[in-house]
C-alpha cells in the first residue's frame, strides 16, 4: 500500500513539472510549490458520506505559475490506507475591481470491503 501511495506522489510532482515546463521569461510571474500535513481525529469530510470516522492524515499541496494552479488533497488513515484523493485545478483573473475563480477536480474515494471467492476472505478496494 505504501508502494501505491509513492507511486501516486511521484507521479502527480512528475506531471505537474511537466505540464509547466516552458521556456524561462524574466517577465513571467514566479512560480509556487506550498505543502501542509495535517491530522484530524474523526476523517470529517465535506459531504457527510464520504467521511472516514476515525483519525486520518490530510496531505495538501499547491503548486502553480502565474494564474494556473494544481492543488491536490490526499486523505489517509492512520494505518496508510488511502481514504480519499482531490486533484484540484484552479485558474484564477485579477483585475482592479473584478476577480474570478475556477475550480475544477477528479476526485476518487477509496472503500475497503471483504470479498469472500472460493471459501477465501480478503480486502479489495
Amino acid at each position: 500500500m505504501k508502494q501505491s501511495f509513492i507511486i501516486i506522489i511521484f507521479s502527480s510532482l512528475l506531471f505537474c513539472s511537466t505540464a509547466f515546463s516552458q521556456k524561462t521569461d524574466s517577465s513571467s510571474s514566479p512560480s509556487h510549490f506550498t505543502g501542509s500535513i495535517s491530522a484530524t481525529h474523526n476523517g470529517i469530510s465535506l459531504i457527510p458520506t464520504f467521511s472516514l470516522g476515525k483519525p486520518a492524515t490530510i496531505i495538501n499541496l499547491s503548486m502553480g505559475k502565474g494564474k494556473l494552479s494544481f492543488e491536490p488533497e490526499m486523505r489517509f488513515a492512520l494505518e496508510g490506507k488511502p481514504w480519499s484523493f482531490l486533484f484540484w485545478w484552479r485558474y484564477r483573473v485579477k483585475a482592479d475591481r473584478f476577480r474570478f475563480n475556477f475550480g475544477a477536480h477528479p476526485a476518487l474515494n477509496f472503500k475497503a470491503e471483504t470479498v469472500t471467492s472460493n471459501g477465501i476472505s480478503k480486502e479489495v478496494w
